[in-house]
């Protein structure tokens, strides 16, 4: 064995396994495992307390067999516990797949679920070969239109959303300075998951929500109660037109858009900005390196779906440069980045 200095063993680097591979192509098993539990309600079945697996395939309607093989990869994943008389519970990390819990991520598990997702991202290498969307590939028309087709699955994809925010909104809130009076305007906000979370902790500031004509419909009924009582709710196309307002936020909006339609989104922002404006962008920012980053595969995903993208710094100042915004800072923060710009100075 080789010695370092000071006489303590030298670590030998091991040579990697063929098994790394396996482990790797084995994260489809994963999602499949998290999303069945999803699309079968397991975690709120076992909301009131610990279940055997057959009286979970009573209450489930589920092959008790099956369902304990499912059950018993879950408890592997630390969802469930498996207790000594052999029921199963729900774990700490396991109750966030629960639909009555702040901060559910059942919606974005049920996204996960659609044969919508999993079809469109076999076919990755669709879109790598031709850079084009492989959800419009599949099913002949992009992802936003097909959703205002569906409204079951427009209202289960903005429930995805407001998950994918939750955890991020009150670090958006956090970390804005707002004049009083002033008036944000939360485009493509969904639900108004942001929204809320800024009004929470600006009393004195008036608020939008704008968004697609059946996303404002369903934010009528599902919005938070601080929405629908301090924002107006306003449809439209922000690839036309964005409401006036002196600071406009856009959460995780422009990775879903190309380079040319985030470029028209940001120019109708530039033009809807206040003289002294500002524009707020919450997003993932891709590092420089080969560690790992949740950026890079999520970058992947609006490939698949969208053909938007994730970006780097440089790319974000790019962007903003040509809309004729000046990308004034970038703050990290957990899940992602803020960015903030404002129009450049003639």
């Amino acid at each position: 064995m080789t010695r370092a200095v000071g006489g303590a063993p030298a670590r030998v680097p091991q040579a990697p396994s063929p098994a790394a591979i396996l482990e790797l192509l084995a994260g489809r098993w994963v999602c499949g495992a998290v999303a069945a539990a999803a699309r079968l309600g397991v975690a709120d079945a076992l909301a009131s307390g610990a279940r055997s697996s057959d009286e979970l395939a009573v209450a489930l309607c589920a092959h008790a067999p099956s369902l304990h093989r499912l059950l018993r990869a879950l408890a592997s994943l630390g969802l469930l516990q498996t207790l000594a008389d052999g029921r199963f519970a729900l774990t700490s990390l396991g109750e966030y797949l629960r639909s009555d819990v702040p901060g559910s991520m059942l919606p974005l598990a049920q996204i996960f679920a659609l044969e919508e997702h999993g079809t469109s991202w076999t076919t990755l290498a669709y879109s790598v070969a031709s850079g084009e969307s492989a959800f419009e590939h599949l099913y002949g028309r992009p992802l936003w239109d097909y959703l205002d087709g569906d409204a079951e699955l427009n209202r289960t994809f903005s429930d995805a959303m407001t998950a994918l925010m939750w955890s991020a909104a009150p670090q958006i809130a956090e970390h804005l300075a707002l004049d009083e009076g002033c008036t944000v305007a939360d485009v493509g906000g969904a639900a108004g998951t942001v929204l809320a979370a800024i009004l929470e902790r600006h009393p004195h500031v008036r608020g939008i929500l704008y968004d697609r004509p059946a996303s404002i419909e369903a934010a009528r009924r599902t919005a938070p109660a601080i929405v629908l009582e301090r924002a107006q709710l306003v449809a439209g196309d922000f690839m036309r037109s964005v409401p006036a307002a002196d600071v406009l936020v856009l959460s995780h909006v422009l990775h879903d858009w190309s380079d040319a339609d985030a470029g028209m989104l940001l120019a109708n922002c530039r033009r809807a900005l206040a003289p002294h404006g500002r524009l707020v962008v919450w997003e993932c920012v891709i590092e420089p390196g080969d560690a790992p980053d949740f950026g890079k595969l999520m970058d992947l995903e609006m490939l698949v779906l969208t053909s938007g993208r994730e970006r780097t710094r440089a790319e974000f100042a790019r962007l903003f440069a040509r809309a004729g915004l000046e990308l004034v800072s970038v703050t990290p923060l957990a899940g992602g980045a803020l960015l903030q710009g404002r129009s450049c100075r003639r």
